[in-house]
C-alpha cells in the first residue's frame, strides 16, 4: 500500500527577487478533479512520488510549467512540462531536502523558489499545490555561451522554427516561448523529443525536427534562444 503524505511548505517559500511569488500549499487544497488525476508514475522504497500541480489565483491551472529539483549531491530531477490541468511528476529519491526551481513563465529562472524536504518512508506520494504569480518575461538569460548567430540561424532556418514559435521565439498560443529560457531546460528538451521521451498531441513537428540534430547543433541553438530577449 502507497502512503499518501500531505505535507504545507508555505514556510519554505521565498520571493523572487522581482517581487514575484510561489508558495507550497498543503494538498488539501486540491480539488476532487486533481486528486483524481491518473499518475504514470509508482512510488518505491527509494524513491517518492512527487505530484505537483501549478496554479495561478486570478486565471487556474497553469500549463508549460517545468519543476526542477535539484539534490545536496548536486543531481537535477525534471518534471515534465505541466498539462492543462497544471499538474506535473517525478520521482525523486527519498530522505533529501530538495531545492525547488521553475524553469519556464515569468520567474526569474534559475533561483531557488522554495526548499522541499523529502523524509526516508519508502511508498510516499506526496501531493502539493503550487500557487503561481505570472511576471512579465526576464531579460535574456545571463548565463548563455555567446554562440555565432549565423551558425545557429543556418540550423534552425531550414527547419523553420519561426513558422510556429515565431520570428522573435515568443511563442503563440500553445506554442512554448523559447527566447530567454534557460539553456540547460532548452538542451532537456529537445533531446527529450529527440528521443521520444517527451510526447503528445501537437508535438509531432518537434519530434521530427528534433532527430535531425546532433548534440553540437542542440547545445549551439540552446545557447542562442537563451540569450535572446
Amino acid at each position: 500500500m502507497h502512503q499518501l503524505v500531505t505535507i504545507a511548505l508555505a514556510a519554505f517559500a521565498l520571493a523572487a527577487p522581482d517581487g514575484g511569488s510561489l508558495e507550497f500549499r498543503d494538498s488539501n487544497e486540491t480539488t476532487a478533479a486533481q486528486k483524481a488525476k491518473a499518475s504514470r508514475i509508482e512510488p518505491t522504497r527509494t524513491e517518492a512520488a512527487l505530484k505537483f500541480f501549478v496554479v495561478e489565483k486570478e486565471k487556474g491551472p497553469v500549463k508549460g510549467v517545468v519543476v526542477c529539483l535539484k539534490a545536496p549531491s548536486g543531481t537535477t530531477y525534471y518534471t515534465d512540462e505541466t498539462d492543462r490541468d497544471g499538474y506535473a511528476e517525478v520521482l525523486v529519491p527519498v530522505g533529501q531536502t530538495y531545492e525547488a526551481t521553475y524553469l519556464s513563465l515569468g520567474l526569474n529562472r534559475g533561483d531557488v523558489v522554495a526548499k522541499l524536504p523529502v523524509s526516508d518512508e519508502p511508498r510516499q506520494s506526496i501531493r502539493l499545490t503550487l500557487r503561481y504569480k505570472r511576471l512579465p518575461p526576464p531579460p535574456p538569460f545571463a548565463k548563455a555561451d555567446p554562440v555565432d548567430a549565423d551558425k545557429a540561424n543556418a540550423v534552425m532556418g531550414p527547419r523553420r522554427c519561426a513558422n510556429c514559435h515565431k520570428d522573435d521565439f515568443s511563442g503563440q498560443g500553445e506554442t512554448g516561448r523559447l527566447a530567454g529560457q534557460r539553456p540547460d531546460y532548452l538542451i532537456k528538451s529537445l533531446k527529450d523529443f529527440r528521443s521520444g521521451v517527451r510526447r503528445g498531441r501537437g508535438m509531432g513537428a518537434m519530434m521530427e525536427v528534433s532527430v535531425t540534430l546532433e548534440d553540437d547543433d542542440i547545445v549551439l541553438i540552446a545557447h542562442y534562444l537563451a540569450a535572446k530577449p
